[in-house]
């Protein structure tokens, strides 16, 4: 359905909800005379909303949160601007029959000059006349509760696409963002956030920090990953590297500008770097290995929150080079080359070869410094009281769910790890039965 027409100006006060657009799950809601807030489950962040959509509906601007119809997301990387007049973004109503009886109703409130008004916290508003309007939810009807997870990058993908295979037989929705670790954990310390996904295990000062808030946390591993070292396609010279090689180029107050820094025989070119931000778990994995201390780096390079602008960065630089998690190389092979680690930590390998990194080789942690488990952190008192949240953590947990962690390119625990997982989830929770297994 492609809206052309204005619509009508000058509602007096505020209105509930008064369509909704069920594929792409769309609530709107005007929030003053001149202007519209639509939000959509998928996209909301707890209390926290994320990037608006702004459009212009004959003089009526309108907050706009969801997807397009072609799947685009709207998200908090992602802003747009369209116009309604201009006909080039489109909305599917699929339930007529409520949105004509709700323009009735806001009809009848416009005739009788009332004055209501609601917030999006609180059920009930009083009109002019002294009444008391309640949305009344009945356990039969209630709407679909909506699960935040947010935090890693890396795992970004496996929360996504559990996510999307768990919804499709649960009426609750998981809104899955990619701040990073450690932007996921202030949404979780601050209780914002049902689950935390993190690329690296929670340290001594989050726990002391939760601690002081009252916040119960409890630990899954879900899966296992493998940072790699990427270079472009075209690099014909290196083939492997030695942990001691990436330390000088790493560290703090790094002398190495060129190929032929590290190798007399390389070219002498300048190396292009590439890693995570300072937000990532990632980056707080690979400098406390590499460099022996975590956060202690060379930034002399190019950072980035979303790991598919380093995978673009070094797939456009001939003498590049970074570090990315294995299962966004899996996902872009024709675009990169891996390069072979050592663990050892001076120029040559000497007697610790350099090992390819493989779904064997890191889940067996033969592929060292560089293998590590992938979290998710979930609040006790959200386990406890949240069936939901439980289901989702059951699913993530569950057979079903397995293969989609290779389809993203990233590798299972092993049987007995998730079997202790498991274990740890239904003594922590009340809630056992899961809609998505």
């Amino acid at each position: 359905m492609r809206v052309r027409n204005s619509w009508p100006q000058g509602f007096c006060g505020h209105t509930p909800s008064f369509g909704t657009e069920s594929s792409n799950r769309f609530d709107f809601c005007i929030e003053n005379e001149h202007s519209f807030q639509c939000h959509s489950r998928r996209s909301l962040r707890m209390n926290n909303i994320c990037s608006s959509q702004n459009l212009n509906i004959g003089g009526l601007h309108f907050a706009c949160f969801g997807t397009f119809e072609n799947g685009e997301v709207f998200d908090d990387n992602h802003q747009h601007e369209k116009n309604f007049a201009g006909g080039d973004f489109r909305m599917r109503f699929c339930d007529i029959g409520r949105l004509a009886s709700r323009w009735m109703v806001v009809t009848v409130v416009i005739l009788a000059g009332c004055e209501l008004k609601t917030t999006p916290n609180n059920p009930t508003a009083s009109t002019s006349l002294g009444e008391t309007a309640t949305k009344s939810v009945s356990p039969s009807n209630a709407e679909s509760e909506t699960i935040s997870a947010e935090g890693s990058s890396t795992v970004y993908p496996i929360a996504q696409t559990f996510a999307v295979e768990f919804e499709r037989n649960s009426k609750h929705k998981v809104s899955v963002g990619r701040q990073g670790t450690g932007g996921g954990y202030k949404k979780f310390v601050n209780r914002q956030a049902d689950i935390w996904n993190a690329s690296r295990g929670i340290d001594e000062k989050e726990i002391e920090e939760l601690k002081s808030k009252g916040i119960e946390w409890l630990e899954l591993t879900i899966a296992v990953d493998g940072i790699v070292i990427v270079v472009n396609p075209q690099n014909t010279w290196c083939t492997e590297i030695t942990c001691g090689q990436l330390k000088r180029m790493w560290e703090p107050d790094s002398q190495v500008k060129t190929w032929k820094d590290l190798n007399a025989d390389w070219p002498a070119e300048p190396i292009q770097l590439y890693g995570a931000d300072t937000d990532s778990g990632t980056f707080e994995y690979f400098t406390e290995v590499i460099n022996g201390k975590k956060k202690a780096s060379n930034f002399q390079y190019t950072p980035a929150s979303d790991d598919n602008i380093l995978v673009t960065g070094v797939a456009s630089n001939k003498f590049s080079l970074g570090y990315i998690p294995y299962g966004y190389y899996v996902e872009n092979t024709e675009k990169l080359k891996v390069l072979n680690v050592s663990p050892s930590t001076s120029e040559t390998a000497g007697a610790e070869p350099a090992v390819v990194p493989t779904d064997d080789s890191i889940l067996s942690g033969e592929y060292k410094p560089l293998s590590r488990p992938l979290f998710m952190y979930a609040s006790r008192s959200s386990l406890q009281a949240r069936h939901e949240v439980v289901d989702f953590l059951t699913y993530a947990l569950s057979d079903q769910a397995q293969p989609l962690i290779r389809k993203r390119g990233f590798v299972p625990v092993r049987d007995d790890v998730r079997q202790v997982m498991q274990k740890r989830l239904s003594e922590a929770a009340p809630h056992t039965k899961t809609e998505g297994k």
